[in-house]
């Protein structure tokens, strides 16, 4: 059967119909995403994140600079979780200002670079928080939600098994091919 976009009766976001199944989002995601193929439509990859790192670190600095209004003081205390961490870019900028950080990234490429830089990384589906073992005061999904299969259930999940109930959830999607966007790159 092909996949067709349809439109989710209950949230009104666009969606590939029939949704693939967990299987095969991982696989895709743990052998395809990073591929020197995917570099098109890839902005995940890191020798793309190092040679833009003023870009990259600017977000970074953005959201430790709200973590820092949310928590106060108190932010070098909390725990940071990157569900979908790539190559560990995010982790590794907040650990450098203190944080405890950890994350869980479907390729092993990302989780073994993870690991070289001194981050717990789980090695696992995005959708996989069976593996996670403690909750965290900060959970990030930066340009995730977009590849979820059931977005809904998956923020849900997040909330009740990775997220502390008094923690902070990060969330970013990507905005490209917006008219700004179009006459940047022009």
């Amino acid at each position: 059967m092909k996949a067709k976009i349809e439109e989710d009766s209950k949230f009104g976001f666009k969606r590939v119909e029939p949704i693939p199944s967990q299987e095969e989002v991982e696989k895709f995601y743990a052998k395809e995403f990073y591929d020197a193929n995917a570099q098109y439509f890839n902005n995940s990859a890191l020798l793309l994140q190092q040679e833009q790192s003023d870009f990259f670190n600017s977000r970074w600095k953005a959201i430790h600079e709200e973590l820092q209004s949310f928590f106060g003081d108190e932010i070098l205390d909390k725990s940071v979780f990157d569900i979908g961490f790539g190559f560990a870019q995010a982790l590794k900028y907040l650990k450098n200002k203190g944080l405890t950080v950890s994350g869980l990234e479907p390729s092993k490429e990302g989780v073994d670079y993870a690991r070289e830089n001194g981050i717990e990384a789980i090695h696992g589906g995005i959708e996989r928080f069976d593996l996670v073992k403690d909750k965290s005061e900060v959970v990030l999904l930066l340009n995730v939600l977009e590849h979820l299969r059931e977005p809904e259930q998956t923020l849900l999940d997040i909330k009740d098994k990775v997220l502390t109930s008094d923690g902070m959830l990060v969330i970013d999607v990507p905005n490209d091919f917006n008219d700004c966007h179009i006459v940047a790159d022009a």
